[in-house]
């Protein structure tokens, strides 16, 4: 799948049309991901529950951006008749697990040929992230909220629509956010589609 996906993204890139040189682009984006690892073990279910908002410039006379982006994810599952062990207790029954992120990154990306209507492009995002994880079951919860670094790396496309200065955004992304001392690092793989306004 990985092979196809980008055999259309090179396909797209050669046979669109030139654009007029942009400025960069804003980009509002509704945002799903995949839990992985100590994450997926907590909530193992796809959430589509997230948004990310982005701006990117570009550097003159580069095919680089750089910019910044504020993001939210949350991940939710019910568990019927488990035990969950944390730090001095042991928990069974039903519970209803849930995990929120809020990451503020800036970020640089490579744009594969910016000046066509369809541009490629791989990034890397490093910042602050908040997380916030809850595990309920009956009248009690054990919660735990920090602030972690996060490292983002992505790839994507820019489609501008023609003759507008409106297009889309479609892109995945792996977000590691680092471990504390009383819980693993959280990590999930995310998708997303938007909407991008180009300057």
């Amino acid at each position: 799948m990985k092979r196809s996906i980008l055999v259309v993204l090179v396909l797209l890139a050669s046979v669109t049309g030139l654009r007029a040189q942009v400025g960069g682009a804003w980009s509002f984006n509704y945002a799903m991901a995949q839990p992985l690892g100590s994450t997926a073990d907590f909530t193992e279910n796809m959430s589509f529950l997230g948004f990310v908002v982005e701006g990117r410039k570009f550097i003159p006379g580069e095919p680089l951006t750089v910019g910044g982006e504020l993001g939210w994810q949350t991940f939710y599952q019910r568990v019927e008749g488990q035990v969950v062990s944390r730090p001095g207790v042991d928990v069974w029954g039903t519970q209803y697990r849930y995990i929120n992120t809020f990451a503020g990154l800036f970020n640089l990306k490579y744009h594969l040929r910016p000046e066509r209507m369809v541009v490629p492009y791989a990034g890397i995002g490093l910042g602050p992230g908040y997380v916030y994880q809850r595990l309920d079951f009956g009248l009690w919860t054990l919660s735990d909220d920090s602030w972690r670094f996060v490292v983002r790396p992505d790839a994507g496309v820019l489609i501008q629509f023609p003759g507008s200065n409106m297009g889309a955004n479609l892109g995945v992304n792996y977000h590691h956010f680092s471990k504390t001392k009383s819980y693993d690092e959280t990590t999930f793989v995310g998708f997303h589609v938007g909407l991008s306004s180009f300057f």
